[in-house]
């Protein structure tokens, strides 16, 4: 299903999100724009003319999707005018709704009869209800108030001299909306009523047998009704609304997550199906650790598509990671890389575990000192390897900052990201991690060290590895032959475009200068420091740093450099570093 987002509040470019799976779960810290982009939804939703069903339900203090609803309910609730022969009051052309806490006996209450192996009376049983022979809920009474006012009174009045002159013309009393009105005062209230009169708030208590003898048991239709019934408290209250089960238990009387729980179940119970859109903003407000497990679960297996927002540790971990998204300045970021994913996540917690838990969704991790560094590989890669460059496999490796460690002959090799491996794996007991590559540069370690020393891997020669997962999944330490990725970069072509090949060649003597077709793969360019000189065709000035980019790297740039680059000038340690890749995750 692909959502088609407008601008919103903090972002005034179109988006869209293609959900793939059940759920998109957008993740960011307060004031980041999660609920803005799903006011956009929302608000979108209410004009389009699709066969979507929109359901919102907003667990926090959000005025936002009233604001929009209310007005929408209330401009349909008293049109009467006549549109090609059909009353706008047609019940049908109603497909979204929107839910606060107001509602929930009313959800809870039609979810618990309408859905008798629901989600909902999974929680209710026992404990709240009792069932008869037919698995009715004898339990549950609603009661709510309700009242006929003189508008409209007048305006069902009206309607009767209408059809005096002519029988067959439309009005509000033949409308979908009356006829229910109608049936529910005349059934509960008085057989005889006919809206000559108008009243006052009175009470009404629903059973599991008013549902059968009054109401359809279709749950659109029910709360297409209701809507429109329940618009600023016109016909129907829902604040002064009761639910009562069993040996008289309230359900003012559940704890906090229970009720959220509750809610949640009802909405999906009463509305799931394929062509059903849930917005839940804070989903998982109020629950326990427990049932925030088990609502994820049930969250993934339904039929329908949701988009929900969370910046609970206990959730994010419960999600797929395919599944998750960075928002930013009212802005999802699609192609979020895991760095930034996981960093949050750590953020979000005081608890290094929730990290390592969300890292190990993910299939393909790559540990890299910088995000510039993975680029400069792929980037090279593809020019190097040509048209059996698997695009697909490269961009099924996340990438997660981390660094290498080692300064010096008497440090671990890779000290960093062994430790990084280290407690992913303490941390962890289930992994959907396939593989996992530390990749470093070589900075002091000379090439006789790399041969003396058991625990790395040199761009393809197997020598060492970590297995995990039943042994069915790697997490391999390799290390490039040049003293860094930037060494890599050194090509006779791109740097005498960029006018920068005298000044390089100064650093190497004769016979080592850089020459045409050449990847120079000799000892002295691999072992030279020449990455300032190399990323000074590419970093930004000093203001543009950032954070996220403290390099200030400007990557539109790098790309362009790496492009000058012909493959006959790339190094076959390019090549080998790919083809272990490629065999890992073939």
């Amino acid at each position: 299903m692909n959502i088609e987002i407008e601008k919103n509040k903090l972002c005034n470019e179109r988006q869209s999100i293609e959900i793939e799976d059940s759920v998109i779960t957008l993740i960011g810290e307060n004031g980041c724009g999660k609920s803005s982009i799903l006011e956009a939804v929302f608000e979108e939703s209410l004009h389009n003319d699709d066969d979507k069903t929109i359901v919102c339900f907003s667990s926090g203090q959000n005025e936002s999707f009233s604001n929009f609803y209310f007005p929408f309910i209330h401009n349909a609730r008293n049109l009467s005018q006549i549109k090609e022969g059909k009353n706008f009051l047609a019940l049908d052309e109603i497909k979204t709704f929107y839910f606060d806490y107001d509602w929930s006996k009313f959800l809870i209450f039609f979810a618990s009869n309408l859905k008798k192996e629901g989600l909902t009376r999974s929680v209710l049983m026992d404990k709240y209800i009792d069932t008869n022979t037919l698995n009715e809920d004898i339990s549950s009474e609603l009661s709510f108030n309700i009242e006929i006012g003189d508008v409209y009174k007048n305006r069902i009045q009206e309607s009767l001299k209408q059809e005096e002159n002519d029988a067959l013309i439309p009005t509000l009393r033949k409308t979908t909306f009356h006829s229910q009105l109608s049936k529910l005062v005349e059934f509960k209230i008085d057989s005889d009523y006919d809206f000559n009169v108008s009243f006052k708030k009175t009470e009404i208590k629903l059973n599991y047998e008013d549902i059968s003898k009054f109401y359809k048991k279709d749950s659109l239709s029910i709360f297409q009704f209701l809507s429109i019934a329940t618009n600023n408290g016109y016909f129907i209250n829902t604040k002064n609304s009761e639910l009562k089960f069993k040996n008289g238990l309230n359900l003012n009387m559940l704890s906090d997550g229970e009720y959220q729980l509750l809610v949640i179940y009802s909405i999906i119970d009463l509305f799931d199906t394929t062509k059903t859109l849930f917005l839940f903003d804070e989903i998982d407000s109020h629950l326990h650790y427990h049932n925030i497990e088990v609502i994820w679960k049930e969250l993934y297996a339904i039929k329908g598509k949701i988009i929900t927002t969370s910046h609970i540790s206990d959730s994010l971990v419960q999600n797929r990671y395919e599944s998750l998204r960075i928002v930013e300045k009212g802005k999802i970021i699609q192609n979020g890389i895991a760095n930034d994913l996981v960093n949050r996540i750590k953020n979000l917690s005081n608890s290094s575990e929730y990290y390592f838990k969300v890292a190990s969704k993910i299939p393909y991790i790559v540990l890299v000192e910088d995000e510039s560094d993975w680029i400069i590989f792929k980037e090279l890669a593809r020019i190097k390897i040509g048209n059996d460059y698997s695009n697909s496999i490269f961009e099924s490796i996340q990438v997660i900052k981390c660094s290498s460690g080692y300064s010096s002959l008497s440090e671990r090799f890779g000290n960093s990201k062994i430790d990084w491996v280290d407690k992913f794996l303490k941390v962890n007991s289930t992994f959907s991690t396939k593989a996992i590559f530390m990749i470093c540069d070589r900075d002091e370690f000379t090439l006789n060290d790399f041969h003396s020393t058991n625990g790395v891997e040199i761009i393809g020669t197997h020598r060492y590895n970590k297995k995990f997962n039943n042994q069915k999944s790697s997490a391999n330490l390799l290390s490039w032959k040049r003293r860094q990725i930037e060494n890599y970069l050194l090509s006779f072509t791109m740097l005498t475009k960029h006018n920068k090949l005298p000044f390089i060649n100064c650093e190497f003597g004769d016979p080592y200068k850089l020459s045409e077709n050449n990847p120079m793969d000799i000892w002295q360019i691999q072992d030279h420091e020449i990455k300032s000189k190399i990323q000074s065709l590419y970093l930004n000035d000093a203001q543009n740093k950032t954070p996220s980019n403290p390099e200030g790297i400007d990557f539109e740039r790098l790309l362009e450099v790496i492009n000058d680059i012909p493959a006959s000038e790339i190094s076959e340690d390019i090549e080998k570093m790919y083809n272990f890749i490629v065999s890992k995750i073939s």
